[in-house]
C-alpha cells in the first residue's frame, strides 16, 4: 500500500509546487515537506501526509490527505490566502496514480474536504492551520470487473 501511497503523495506535492499563486504566497523556493517538516524551518511552509483508512467496500480504498500550513506573521491573512489556495488546488481532485510494487495497478483517485480547523499555537504570532481532505482511490482493474459483470 505505501507505493500508492507514495504516489498519490508525489502526485499532490506537485501539484502544489507548480502552482504559481501558491507559490507566490509560500516564497520561493517553497518549502513542502512530506510526513514532518525539518528542525526550525523558515516560514511559511506546508507539512502533508496521506494515512488509510480501512475501507467497508471491496476495491475500494479509503484515505485521508492531512495538510498542515504553519505561517508567522502578527496577521492571519497569509495563512487564509494560503489554505484557500490549496482548498482550490485540491478540493474535487480527480487523478490517477500507479502502484509501483511490481503489478504496476493503476488507481482513480479524488479528494474532497473533509474539515479545517485552526490550531492555537503557544508562540505568538505563530500560526497553524489544518485542513483534512477524503481521499478515495480504487483500481482499474477492479472497476473494469464490475461493471463487466
Amino acid at each position: 500500500m505505501s507505493n500508492i501511497k507514495d504516489s498519490q503523495l508525489k502526485y499532490l506535492d506537485g501539484l502544489m509546487r507548480t502552482d504559481v499563486t501558491l507559490l507566490s504566497l509560500v516564497s520561493n523556493p517553497m518549502r513542502i515537506y512530506p510526513i514532518q517538516g525539518m528542525k526550525d524551518p523558515a516560514f511559511p511552509y506546508i507539512v502533508h501526509d496521506i494515512s488509510s483508512v480501512e475501507s467497508e467496500f471491496i476495491g475500494i480504498s479509503q484515505g485521508l490527505y492531512t495538510v498542515n500550513i504553519w505561517y508567522a506573521n502578527s496577521k492571519p491573512s497569509g495563512i487564509w490566502a494560503i489554505k484557500d489556495r490549496i482548498i482550490t488546488l485540491v478540493d474535487y481532485r480527480s487523478f490517477t496514480a500507479v502502484d509501483g510494487s511490481g503489478n504496476n495497478d493503476v488507481y482513480a483517485c479524488r479528494t474532497w474536504l473533509q474539515g479545517e480547523e485552526d490550531v492555537v499555537e503557544p508562540m505568538e504570532d505563530i500560526w497553524h492551520y489544518v485542513l483534512v481532505f477524503y481521499l478515495r482511490y480504487d483500481r482499474f482493474r477492479d472497476i473494469s470487473n464490475i461493471v463487466s459483470r
